[in-house]
């Protein structure tokens, strides 16, 4: 019998006192990872991401694939300029189509959307690798392949900027809370304001409010700063054979928020639609997990527009609460498609990654692929969340004198504006103790 697990883990990134590493150290060891993965590749000087502290925290690597030579940042802002100007006029039809009903049109358009967030993020040429500064760390923290955020969201996060602040802006340093928590700072004469990165149109954060959203959390927040790395002992110059072992479920759709009503819908309409592939027809109306039909008819657009949105009580401007999530499948699964004996489990908390990796890996292993929610304490006294789907997991251990291990978890984050599977390390996530999953 067919079941689902949901996975909810709770973080809170701060950071400790640390020797942060020299630039070209970082650089050097994002090249040899990239060069490792992707084969020959070049990658720029590093983009630096803060901390709630103000401290540098990562360094985000622009990897050109196959290229001789890493592309201006002018250049490929070009691209991606041209390609959103693109974008937005095919939203504006697609507006128009709903507008009128007509589906042919709509349908047409969507498509036009997709393949200009798909020139945006270039997964063909670019990669996004995000090192941290501490020099004990060989590995990335997160990776995919596409541009990095920077370039695919800055236009449309300064578009906002201007709006809140009433004129033209300054980009100030962007800011790093965690694994799908990027945003930038933005100020100019009336102002400071911070835009979500992911989701710029639905950042929380309005002006004035830099100094409450990245500090007050150290102070009121319950939960001890985590270390960022794992207990690994000191890097050394040396090379170190490694064994790396990858297991990823094929065949997950990835679903993007900006056919749904939120991230909670997209990731647990992903999951869904590869059991609509598996044993369950009936999940996806009118065709299989690939076909997109319109809102509220049919396709994978009326099954997390409408079917798993409204059953999990989304709100507009709020989300999902993360408790309804398991019951909005049940709902959609048994009830609306009469798959009665559609399996659900019920909750279980962990309290760290080591804990909860078995029973990770465990899933994966048996073919089930995971929704899987963060909850991030960012706003002092508030909470956000995020959920994606979990598809795989890999791990990469060093042989002596290194001696490190590494472990990821392979998502979709549902975004369009990263690529299609990110990789994400446990230590990220790991706040020994403050992390806790909630497996249901």
């Amino acid at each position: 019998m067919k079941h689902l697990i949901i996975f909810v883990f709770v973080s809170m990134m701060a950071f400790c006192d640390a020797l942060w590493a020299a630039p070209k150290t970082v650089q050097n060891d994002a090249l040899k990872f990239a060069n490792d993965i992707w084969g020959e590749t070049t990658i720029d000087e590093g983009t630096v991401y803060y901390g709630r502290d103000g401290e540098p925290v990562v360094y985000c690597f622009t990897v050109a694939l196959g290229l001789r030579d890493n592309p201006s940042p002018e250049s490929i802002l070009q691209k991606v300029k041209e390609s959103r100007e693109s974008r937005q006029e095919a939203e504006s039809m697609l507006q128009s189509a709903i507008a009128d009903e007509d589906d042919e049109k709509a349908a047409y358009a969507r498509s036009l959307i997709e393949r200009e967030w798909a020139r945006m993020r270039d997964e063909e040429h670019y990669a996004t690798v995000y090192m941290s500064f501490m020099e004990d760390r060989m590995e990335p923290l997160l990776y995919y392949q596409g541009l990095p955020l920077h370039y695919v969201t800055i236009l449309d996060a300064e578009q906002v900027g201007k709006e809140r602040l009433n004129g033209e802006v300054e980009t100030v340093r962007f800011l790093f809370d965690g694994p799908f928590a990027i945003f930038v700072e933005f100020k100019n004469k009336n102002g400071t304001t911070i835009v979500d990165l992911l989701n710029p149109e639905m950042s929380e954060f309005d002006a004035g409010q830099v100094e409450k959203a990245f500090k007050p959390a150290f102070q009121t927040a319950p939960f001890s700063y985590p270390r960022f790395v794992g207990q690994f002992l000191a890097k050394t110059s040396e090379y170190c054979p490694y064994e790396s072992t990858e297991t990823k479920i094929s065949g997950v759709p990835d679903y993007q928020t900006i056919y749904s009503r939120g991230c909670a819908p997209a990731a647990s309409g992903c999951v869904l639609g590869y059991w609509d592939d598996h044993g369950y027809p009936n999940l996806v109306d009118g065709g299989n997990s690939g076909y997109d039909g319109s809102e509220c008819d049919d396709g994978y657009l009326d099954l997390i527009w409408c079917e798993l949105a409204d059953a999990m009580g989304f709100v507009s401007g709020v989300g999902t609460h993360v408790y309804r999530i398991d019951d909005g499948i049940r709902h959609v699964a048994r009830d609306t498609n009469n798959y009665s004996g559609f399996s659900v489990s019920n909750g279980t908390w962990y309290r760290t990654a080591q804990q909860d990796r078995s029973t990770f890996h465990g899933e994966i292993d048996d073919g089930y692929p995971l929704v899987y929610t963060m909850q991030y304490y960012l706003y002092g006294n508030g909470e956000g969340f995020h959920t994606v789907a979990g598809i795989g997991y890999k791990i990469k251990e060093y042989d002596p004198p290194c001696w490190d291990i590494y472990y990821y978890r392979i998502v979709h984050d549902n975004n369009t504006a990263t690529g299609t599977d990110v990789y994400l390390s446990e230590d990220l996530i790991d706040t020994d103790p403050s992390y806790d999953t909630h497996i249901i």
